[in-house]
């Protein structure tokens, strides 16, 4: 392995060295191995190998070294700067001596280590191993972690017997999953490993408050997307940089050589799918397609349409893919910040089975749930799609401490404020639910209520009644009032339609605050 001159000046940081370099050297040369000063330079040794000498020897032998090579000696009286100068080769003179015989060795030892290091990531590239073998192999060359992440920000491979020394990657080692909160932070990651081609930097303050080492990888089959090294237990050194780059390197090749495994029935789907949505392909292309999808044109389907209060791309592939774990018989995938799942449902205890899946994820990830209503044929996604959304949007404006969202609650509002940009709002509802208010405001009554929960019975007395802890009487009585004092015929279908309309706008504008 070609080790930077950065990196031995890093091994030999104790010695406090100070390099010299002949004309025409560049700090940038590498070394592959490290020898004692032989006697005879024949043949001409190669310009990436690094001797050590004493000091003694050197000077005696200078006019015969060759001027191509590096060469390591302690300072000492006769070994000064000075003399450094006249020197034709480079050299790294050491100010703080020690023995010989010990920094030959700690180089020695070092360049071993590199070498061997570098035979066993050669090794898993010809056995095209897994990816976590990488990290297997490299884990007694590294002092921080290590996490390889795909596209959904699921962790693909990490160091397993490194400490963690933070509470989210302790978690990481536990359960092989990112906590939520690193969810956001990765996707920042993405942001900041796109600047670069090799590796990468991101510093504190960040969401993990280190210093982490990061690399992006080009579209690939497996769908690796990032290499992170954090820096949890110490700041990355010159060597660990060097070190990540030959990894990372060595993946990149690794998922250059492999040919590309196809696309997944999922990936199918999806790809249909998006370009129903999309308007793409119409319901008559979708039929001629249909041999190439494993979704039935014909099911019960429905669509949940989930969105994260805190938005963001990262969130939403972890969750797709976290739910895709949990609910294989679903079609989950993201799409604009939010994800979307497919379910077939023949029965209500398939549906059940779902929603028992989802309502924990969306307490756990902060998120809520848009519901379409069932519908029978493929092609109708698109609709779905619309619905859901419509759920998941009115029913956050107007319930916001619940989570999930069935669109047949929301059918009248969502008629309504599509509406609103035709009609304004003083014409969607009746203005008797104007003057109800006004009066119970005045009066301290709640008749508005009343009338809601006797509609919502269906007329019925006794279950208002109950409902409203009165008496039926009194609510015989107040209602008779109502009729009386607003012109009303309660007993008449389209009033009571025209109200329960009007009381969803009236509603729903309150919502709006508008």
């Amino acid at each position: 392995m070609l080790l930077p001159l950065v990196v031995i000046l890093e091994q030999l940081e104790g010695y406090q060295p100070m390099v010299r370099l002949a004309p025409g050297r560049s700090e940038e040369q590498s070394f592959d191995c490290v020898y004692l000063l032989p006697d005879v330079f024949e043949p001409l040794p190669k310009v990436n190998t690094l001797f050590v000498s004493s000091a003694d020897q050197l000077l005696a032998r200078q006019g015969e070294i060759p001027e191509g090579i590096t060469v390591i000696c302690p300072k000492t009286e006769q070994m000064t700067e000075e003399a450094v100068e006249k020197i034709p080769c480079s050299v790294i003179l050491l100010k703080q001596a020690g023995n010989l015989a010990d920094f030959f060795n700690r180089l020695s030892v070092f360049f071993y280590g590199m070498n061997a290091w570098e035979r066993e990531i050669s090794r898993v590239l010809i056995q095209k191993e897994n990816i976590q073998e990488f990290l297997n192999v490299s884990e007694p060359y590294f002092t921080n972690p290590i996490v390889i992440m795909n596209k959904s920000m699921m962790p693909v491979a990490y160091t397993r017997n490194l400490p963690f020394r933070h509470p989210d990657l302790i978690e990481l080692g536990k359960t092989g999953r990112f906590p939520e909160r690193m969810v956001i932070g990765i996707g920042r990651t993405v942001v900041e490993a796109e600047k670069y081609k090799t590796i990468g930097f991101m510093y504190r303050p960040n969401y993990l408050n280190c210093t982490i080492v990061i690399r992006a990888y080009q579209a690939n089959p497996m769908q690796l997307n990032l290499a992170c090294m954090y820096g949890v237990n110490s700041e990355p050194t010159q060597t660990d940089l060097h070190k990540m780059r030959f990894l990372t390197d060595a993946i990149e090749e690794y998922l250059s050589t492999m040919s590309d495994q196809g696309v997944s029935e999922h990936e199918r789907n999806v790809c249909y799918l998006l370009d129903l949505l999309n308007g793409k392909i119409s319901k008559r292309d979708l039929t001629s397609l249909s041999s190439l999808l494993t979704l039935p044109l014909h099911g019960n389907y429905r669509l949940y349409l989930i969105r994260c209060t805190s938005e963001s791309i990262a969130r939403s592939n972890y969750i797709s893919e976290l739910l895709r774990g949990r609910l294989p018989y679903v079609t989950a995938f993201p799409y604009q910040r939010r994800i979307l799942l497919l379910a077939n449902e023949s029965t209500d205890t398939e549906r059940q089975a779902v929603s028992g899946i989802i309502t924990p994820v969306l307490n756990t990830y902060d998120s809520f749930c848009g519901i379409s209503r069932k519908f029978e044929e493929l092609s109708d996604f698109r609709d779905a799609y619309t619905q859901a959304e419509a759920a998941a949007q009115l029913g956050r404006t107007m319930h916001p401490n619940e989570r999930t969202y069935d669109y047949s609650d929301y059918y009248i509002e969502h008629l309504i404020f599509c509406g609103i940009g035709e009609i304004s709002w003083d014409n969607i509802f009746d203005h008797v639910l104007g003057r109800i208010a006004e009066h119970d405001k005045a009066r301290k009554t709640d008749n508005l209520k009343l009338l809601e929960v006797y509609l919502n019975c269906d007329r019925n007395i006794t279950m208002t009644a109950q409902i409203m802890h009165l008496h039926r009487n009194s609510v015989l009585y107040r209602l008779q009032r109502l009729e009386e004092e607003q012109n009303l015929d309660l007993s008449n279908p389209q009033t009571e339609l025209n109200l329960q309309v009007s009381l969803r706008a009236f509603h729903l504008k309150e919502a709006l605050q508008l």
